[in-house]
């Protein structure tokens, strides 16, 4: 599998929160040091490591496994931030200079995610202390139609980037279809983020969108996906559970997409995740 960009290496399933919204299905934790031995072995074979997670902060020995990856960011829920400010100097020691918060606005209690008070106030201080703070909201029915206030929001936090994320069908979010947006909502969002990109240039905010919104129509994605390109999803991409299980994807890790195993740092990949369909985000067609 020399031909993989991004290997996503799972270190736990550990959280402190129960979003209602988690797509993470898999259990599990490594320890600190099998994480740092198998991201040596695989960047020895050429291939770039991701690390991730569930929060990843309940254990900072798991820093040293960001260090290893030589990864400057880190995905956290902001609550051990906003609890604990000493592990901002634990991240900058070890490398972190980008902070990515999850903050899902208007939304946040539907989602029973940390609430607007705590990740702005994490935002700020970790802007004061010198990191580049990035946010990842999703965006739902309730609040899909709201892009350029989220947008300002997020520039008054102190954030540089903005992704907006769509509704994954796995792990606790199997529970709610009513998260899922339709068809002309998602167009909706298009048109937002278009406008929005014009009125915020990215030397304010940096304004993205997941994979899983699908192609908007007239894009270079809508080329790929009619060429049956448009997922990377166990081609150039692959996500590694804590038990060393293979899938296609970070966002549907469930046992019957599971395609292979990581055995003794070698990737070893036994099927073609979805017979090869590359025409759309895995979490539109599963």
């Amino acid at each position: 599998m020399g031909n993989l960009a991004d290997i996503v290496l799972m270190l736990n399933a550990e959280c402190n929160m129960h979003c209602n919204h988690c797509y993470v299905p898999y259990a599990g934790n490594r320890s600190q040091k099998e994480a740092v031995t198998i991201i040596k072995q695989l960047r020895a074979k050429g291939h770039k490591v991701i690390v991730a997670g569930a929060e990843v902060l309940l254990n900072p020995l798991y820093l040293k496994a960001y260090q290893a990856a030589e990864q400057n960011y880190l995905l956290t829920n902001g609550l051990l931030l906003n609890k604990t400010p000493s592990l901002f100097d634990e991240l900058k020691k070890h490398g972190i200079t980008d902070i990515v918060l999850s903050l899902h606005f208007g939304i946040e209690k539907k989602l029973a995610s940390v609430p607007d008070r705590i990740i702005s106030g994490v935002a700020r201080e970790a802007s004061k202390r010198g990191f580049n703070v990035r946010m990842t909201s999703m965006l739902t029915p309730d609040n899909y139609d709201d892009v350029l206030g989220m947008c300002q929001k997020a520039i008054d936090y102190g954030a540089k980037v903005l992704k907006f994320n769509n509704f994954v069908n796995s792990g606790r979010g199997k529970r709610h279809d009513d998260y899922a947006l339709a068809s002309e909502q998602i167009q909706a969002i298009f048109a937002q983020v278009i406008k929005a990109r014009k009125q915020f240039n990215k030397s304010q905010l940096t304004i993205n969108l997941q994979g899983a919104f699908g192609p908007r129509a007239g894009s270079a994605g809508e080329k790929l996906a009619a060429e049956n390109k448009y997922c990377p999803a166990g081609k150039s991409l692959i996500a590694i559970a804590p038990d060393n299980t293979i899938y296609g994807c970070p966002f549907m890790m469930e046992e019957r997409l599971a395609i292979g195993r990581l055995v003794d740092g070698e990737i070893i990949i036994e099927k073609d995740l979805l017979s090869g369909k590359r025409d759309k985000c895995i979490a539109n067609v599963v």
